[in-house]
């Protein structure tokens, strides 16, 4: 009898220990999406803007662009809140929460198992190789295989023009969805290019994560040095390794940027009808995210299928074929809106990547 009782102590106790752990992190991921959410909503959109060239009124002329005229991620921030208000630069962080708590949780989950097995099974080196090359793997396929229906979702949610409900989470997903999309949820994988163009992202954000030692090397004592009269070459070599970064961040920058843009395009494009009724419940008597009703569109969608909402409209875009995949995302990219769309918030992207392997150089000693 005692012993039962003991047990069922040890057991409340782990399983209050396990919610904690739960609720701390859900406390994290929330502090954490809603610290950084409305830069991300400002890249998107960015990425999302639809501006193709219009008809020259002369040859000598250049063709002017359709759209808003958005300069940098910043600007697009600027022009949400000033259109939307604040509330527009949070629009899908319900489904940015739930992506992030679910892969977080997955992620600790597999870690722990991982440390288990590996301290339970003793392994030959061979055989711990292959698990190794397996764990690489599935740590890059898994978290992609998990989070892409709710990523295509909160991208949508990021740039559809009407106010997105998700206390009412059927009428929310069926105003991003289109019907096929709604029924069966896993038609998402099948989305042209959507799948592809993410393993490629998640594999150059893996391959270019792998910093070369030399520049994981701390640089802070070097500068210390240099400000209180260091040798010459101590700050010659401070500097080598400030230019290394600078140089990596550039490589990542201009491998990512375009994968990003093409990702963002592919995941957002509407080729079906929406999936909620065209009658009472059609998507244009849903609250304009707009303050004020009759203002134009925060950024232009390219249209593609019918009805076309405000978003795809307004700015008299013509209707186009839909992207059929990453090569044909592409070259219909660069017709219709020129190479230049390819580094939609390239200078954004370059702070957020320099700036992030400056912080990983410090986690490490110098060597110096």
């Amino acid at each position: 009898m005692r012993s039962a009782k003991y047990t069922a102590i040890r057991i409340a106790k782990v399983v209050g220990l396990v919610f904690v752990v739960l609720g701390l992190l859900l406390l994290n991921v929330v502090i954490s999406v809603f610290s950084s959410f409305w830069a991300y909503v400002g890249y998107v959109r960015q990425c999302a803007n639809y501006r193709p060239k219009g008809v020259a009124l002369s040859d000598t002329e250049p063709a002017p662009k359709l759209g808003p005229n958005v300069r940098g991620v910043f600007a697009m921030v600027s022009r949400t809140k000033s259109l939307e208000g604040w509330r527009g630069l949070y629009q899908g962080t319900t489904v940015a929460i739930i992506m992030n708590y679910l892969l977080t949780i997955v992620s600790m989950a597999g870690i722990a198992g991982t440390l288990l097995f590996s301290s339970q099974i003793h392994m030959q080196p061979t055989t711990a190789k292959y698990v190794y090359y397996a764990y690489l793997l599935v740590s890059w396929l898994g978290p992609i295989l998990l989070t892409l229906p709710l990523e295509v979702v909160m991208t949508r949610t990021m740039v559809y023009p009407h106010r997105v409900n998700w206390r009412e989470p059927k009428r929310a997903l069926s105003a991003v969805l289109s019907e096929t999309e709604y029924k069966r949820f896993w038609r998402l994988y099948t989305l042209p290019g959507v799948l592809p163009i993410m393993l490629i992202r998640g594999l150059l954000m893996r391959v270019l994560n792998v910093t070369p030692a030399m520049m994981l090397q701390s640089f802070r004592t070097n500068w210390i040095q240099i400000w209180l009269g260091a040798p010459e070459h101590a700050a010659k070599i401070g500097l080598l390794r400030v230019l290394a970064v600078a140089a990596w961040s550039l490589l990542t920058v201009a491998c990512t940027v375009p994968v990003y843009v093409i990702a963002v395009r592919l995941m957002i494009q509407r080729t079906e009808p929406y999936a909620i009724d065209q009658g009472s419940d059609a998507p244009d008597t849903f609250t304009p995210r707009t303050l004020d009703p009759t203002a134009e569109p925060v950024i232009s969608l390219r249209p593609c299928a019918e009805p076309l909402n405000e978003a795809e409209s307004f700015y008299g875009a013509a209707s186009v074929e839909p992207y059929r995949g990453i090569v044909d995302c592409v070259r219909k990219m660069i017709q219709e809106e020129g190479y230049e769309v390819l580094g939609r918030g390239v200078y954004f992207t370059t702070f957020l990547v320099f700036w992030t392997n400056l912080g990983q150089m410090q986690q490490f000693g110098s060597t110096i």
